[in-house]
């Protein structure tokens, strides 16, 4: 044991304790230990969905999702949409969803160039247009074109049409189109309510009232079913009203 003590004194000039390893083991062992704590830090950060086709770097869902992730808090990028998601934060796609959309989105969905999903909240745009199964809640703007198979309620503007079951707000294209409209329109081509009712102020090139308008239209030819307000336009006609009444130049107004 003497002798022992002897050589390490004798090798590092002090007494009793080891030499250190050399410089080029301890540079590995440390290399060693950084890699295993960055593996272990991004364990939970970076985690690959091969059923789903998603990669996910995210914590507890928070984060940015790449694919088809079904939750994200965030950012979710993808091709096309799938499967049901739901994403609070940012949506974008490049394609508008396979089959019928089904996600939701609480926040931006974006379409480069077209986008969808069963119901957004908030922001849908796309450069060719936005679709909702459900409905759109907040401003939609589509380039082409922009609709819901429910409902749109808020602010919808697209370059060629916009059209739903029903339309709450303001909407303005080249033709909008719904079952009931509690809304202001603004249609240069052509504005339809089919079977329903329009509650509001219309202008239009035609406005197609087929069912009970009550309000304003102002146009080139107004057409009503049934008039519970004013028609302003070249000719104005309104079916329930009595001869002569139903079609009149100018201005025509409902008539018991």
């Amino acid at each position: 044991m003497r002798g022992l003590v002897r050589e390490t004194e004798a090798a590092d000039g002090r007494t009793g304790r080891p030499l250190p390893p050399p410089a080029g083991d301890r540079t590995i062992i440390r290399t060693r230990r950084l890699v295993a704590t960055a593996a272990f830090l991004a364990a939970p950060l970076a985690t690959a969905h091969a059923q789903s086709n998603a990669v996910e770097l995210t914590v507890n869902h928070i984060g940015v999702g790449i694919g088809d992730a079904p939750k994200i808090y965030g950012i979710r990028l993808n091709f096309r949409d799938r499967d049901d998601f739901e994403v609070h934060g940012i949506n974008a796609t490049i394609w508008q969803p396979e089959g019928e959309p089904r996600g939701t989105v609480d926040g931006l969905a974006l379409g480069l160039p077209l986008t969808g999903a069963g119901r957004i909240t908030g922001i849908g745009a796309g450069i060719f247009g936005v679709s909702a199964t459900d409905r759109i809640t907040g401003l939609g703007v589509g380039g082409l074109g922009l609709g819901a198979g429910g409902r749109l309620d808020g602010i919808m503007i697209a370059g060629i049409g916009v059209g739903a079951p029903r339309i709450e707000g303001f909407a303005s294209a080249a033709a909008v189109g719904a079952q009931d409209a509690r809304a202001v329109i603004i249609a240069p081509a052509y504005m339809r309510i089919d079977r329903g009712t329009f509650t509001g102020v219309s202008a239009s090139a035609f406005n197609h009232i087929k069912g009970s308008q009550h309000g304003l239209t102002i146009g080139v030819f107004n057409y009503a079913h049934e008039l519970h307000g004013v028609q302003l336009g070249l000719l104005n006609y309104v079916r329930d009203n009595r001869a002569p009444f139903r079609l009149l130049p100018l201005v025509n107004v409902g008539h018991e």
